[in-house]
């Protein structure tokens, strides 16, 4: 089959594919992978915590003893029924446990496996896409509307409301993995049980984090030639606490992801797509693709490629004179955001 997209995966992932004996779920968000690959676990055996329905091994395991997959996967239930194989995310080699396997596929038998993010040339991708009996499901950072329907679905089932303006600000503080969304979502309804309604109030005080939102501030200012954005915003940025590494490790961050979609741009690539291309290889909250996308369009790549080497700099420096950590960070910002003035030249 056909590699599926992930905006097509629930659908796929509704109820049991009697015709698919093969799932690979691969791509950036591990959150994301793990939960879809243990829905399809659920699917595929009457009970997934039974250790005579289902046999979990590690890529690693699989790796230095191919032979166990065709094995595991031909063996008759105890009970009879159906039976799983399930292969976590890892570093081994398993591409030629199935190649085996492909060529006379198990009848009562389903293996799902996890994998990281993997390359369109990549020879276990190739295995899944190319049997009639796989699929390869991508698994990519939610965009904004997996992440309204996400909300909208979990507050249903909660039998609670969600203001306008809290769903508006919840949207924009989730998206970098599932897990960490889904835990941030439940965290919230517990939080707002009592009232019943989650309101702007209780997202600001459950989810919001006030020093991450002005680190953001920070670096769009910077990169929008605001000097005084930067230096009113790092004031509070290193009040709070914040390691001025850290925040310059971010900052770094934003300039390789907006360097490489504006090489996408150059291109020809649309500037939306370049990057989600871009992220997809680092992937970032949703909020931030925002302005990641106003900058790789605004700034030239040799301009972004020297706010890489600056922060760069900036952060061996900084390593090196601890002490003065703040105003070095603070001047690679200044640097940037004068740079920032004329960033297409």
């Amino acid at each position: 089959m056909v590699a599926i997209r992930s905006s097509e995966a629930d659908r796929l992932l509704a109820s049991r594919q009697e015709h698919i004996r093969f799932y690979l779920f691969f791509g950036a968000d591990t959150g994301l992978i793990s939960e879809r690959a243990r829905k399809a676990l659920r699917l595929s055996v009457d009970d997934p915590k039974d250790p005579f329905q289902v046999v979990e091994m590690t890529s690693e395991e699989l790796a230095s003893d191919p032979q166990r997959l065709l094995d595991e996967a031909n063996t008759v239930g105890l009970f009879g029924g159906k039976r799983a194989v399930f292969i976590g995310s890892g570093s081994g080699n398993i591409a030629p446990a199935f190649e085996p396997l492909f060529d006379v596929p198990p009848v009562d038998s389903t293996v799902i496996v996890e994998a990281g993010a993997l390359r369109s040339d990549s020879a276990l991708r190739k295995l899944f896409t190319q049997h009639r009996q796989a699929v390869a499901i991508e698994c990519n950072p939610d965009r904004e509307e997996d992440l309204v329907r996400l909300i909208d679905a979990e507050v249903a089932r909660a039998q609670m409301k969600i203001d306008p303006d809290a769903k508006e600000l919840l949207v924009s503080l989730l998206g970098a993995d599932r897990l960490t969304t889904r835990s941030e979502i439940d965290k919230l309804l517990l939080y707002a049980h009592e009232k019943g309604v989650v309101d702007l109030d209780a997202v600001l005080q459950s989810c919001a984090d006030a020093s991450a939102l002005v680190i953001d501030e920070a670096i769009d200012g910077a990169f929008a030639g605001n000097h005084a954005a930067v230096s009113e915003t790092l004031e509070r940025v290193f009040a709070a606490g914040n390691d001025p590494g850290g925040f310059l490790i971010q900052a770094l961050r934003h300039a390789v992801i907006a360097h490489r979609a504006r090489l996408e741009i150059d291109s020809g690539t649309p500037a939306d797509r370049a990057v989600e291309t871009a992220t997809r290889i680092m992937p970032v909250p949703f909020p931030r693709r925002a302005p990641l996308s106003v900058h790789a369009r605004q700034w030239s790549a040799p301009k972004l490629a020297r706010a890489v080497t600056t922060l760069g700099d900036a952060i061996r420096r900084s390593r090196l004179e601890a002490h003065l950590a703040p105003e070095i960070a603070t001047r690679a910002l200044w640097s940037i955001a004068l740079a920032g003035r004329n960033p297409g030249r």
